[in-house]
């Protein structure tokens, strides 16, 4: 299925500086060495492993986040996006990946339409199933959208205040990378080791849909040319953009070895736990019903259930976020994402619980989560 594979042997230093913003906000970093049980590793061990990307990330927030604040509506906007709690700050990572793959700078007033509305209707796009024709040109095409959903009204609120502020906001970025970006490549020597062994294991693997199958049970049937870049900001992801026949695909820097340390420790009581509530749920045991027979889609899935877009997605995050069902994105032209049941998963949960009678297994305690992806 691989096309073509260019690997850039470097860090993309605009993409690293929103990276790293977001991981300020989010202490990613901190909470991975206090949860370092989940992955059977104890904290001195974590602290060590993680000690250069500690060293690099103390580094930059003296020489980064005062030039930071310097930018009131970035930090209006991201500030806003904090509040919505949700799982992950997406905003500024996806805005500089598809800025870094579609655009030259500086970007046009027309530039920074199609981005920003782009980004707007793929993101109400994954909890509402919008009509293909649906278009962001203004602001009243917006709130015309808006009202046509079923999302929180501070979520709302967060994407008219994005509109409004589209032309200022995608310019202090723009700034802000340019400004930034040589103290993130300047101080690069902390954490190159690890960056340079982590494209090394990636080799080792038979290709991008290796991984993908691998680390975010994910299938990639997609005819491009693949851009990968490894990310120490964000460290532990995978975000995937597809511009015409070209695939850009950032892999954090440690998520092979998060993946590693999860299967080295096996699965554990409170992963069935989790997988088994998952599972208990009449309409989660519908969806999968349905998707064991063929792939379906959110809308798909929607009219067999007679439920909305958004109920729908609600489950199946459910039901990623304990690997039962695998994610398949298909060729850009079909624009869907097909969710299909994940067979080994759930012959590893019939095996444990056929098991439980193994004394063991008892006492033994899991609470890990999946790999977080982006795609679109």
């Amino acid at each position: 299925m691989d096309k073509k594979y260019i690997i850039d042997p470097n860090p993309n230093w605009n993409i690293e500086a929103m990276g790293f913003i977001v991981e300020a906000m989010t202490n990613k970093i901190e909470n991975i060495i206090e949860n370092h049980e989940v992955f059977g590793k104890t904290k001195k061990e974590f602290e060590s492993f993680f000690e250069p990307y500690t060293l690099l990330k103390e580094r930059l927030v003296e020489e980064v986040l005062p030039r930071y604040e310097k930018y009131p509506t970035l930090n209006k906007i991201f500030q806003m996006e904090k509040k919505l709690e949700k799982d992950d700050l997406d905003l500024g990572i996806i805005l500089i990946l598809d800025m870094e793959q579609r655009y030259k700078r500086p970007l046009t007033n027309e530039n920074v339409d199609e981005l920003v509305g782009s980004y707007m209707l793929n993101r109400i796009s994954k909890v509402e199933g919008l009509e293909k024709e649906s278009k962001i040109n203004s602001l009243s095409d917006l709130v015309q959208v808006l009202e046509g959903v079923e999302i929180p009204d501070g979520e709302k609120m967060f994407y008219i205040s994005i509109y409004q502020n589209r032309y200022e906001l995608v310019k202090e970025i723009e700034t802000f990378t340019e400004e930034v970006a040589p103290i993130l490549q300047r101080n690069f020597y902390l954490i190159q080791d690890q960056y340079n062994k982590s494209i090394m294991e990636f080799k080792k693997l038979e290709g991008l849909e290796s991984l993908l199958e691998r680390m975010v049970t994910m299938k990639l049937n997609m005819e491009a040319d693949k851009k990968i870049i490894f990310t120490v900001f964000p460290f532990g992801g995978i975000n995937m953009r597809h511009h015409k026949e070209n695939l850009l695909v950032t892999i954090g820097i440690y998520i092979y070895y998060f993946k590693k340390w999860k299967e080295e420790k096996g699965f554990q009581g409170a992963e069935l736990v989790s997988s088994l509530k998952a599972l208990g749920d009449p309409t989660r045991l519908g969806i999968i019903n349905r998707i064991s027979v063929r792939p379906m889609y959110i809308q798909e899935l929607a009219d067999e259930l007679d439920l909305t877009p958004a109920t729908i997605s609600h489950h199946i995050n459910i039901l990623l976020n304990s690997q039962i069902v695998n994610i398949i994105v298909e060729s850009d032209t079909a624009k869907k994402i097909y969710y299909e049941v994940n067979k080994d998963k759930l012959r590893e949960i019939g095996k444990t619980i056929e098991h439980l009678g193994d004394e063991n297994l008892r006492g033994l305690d899991f609470s890990g989560k999946t790999a977080k992806i982006s795609i679109s």
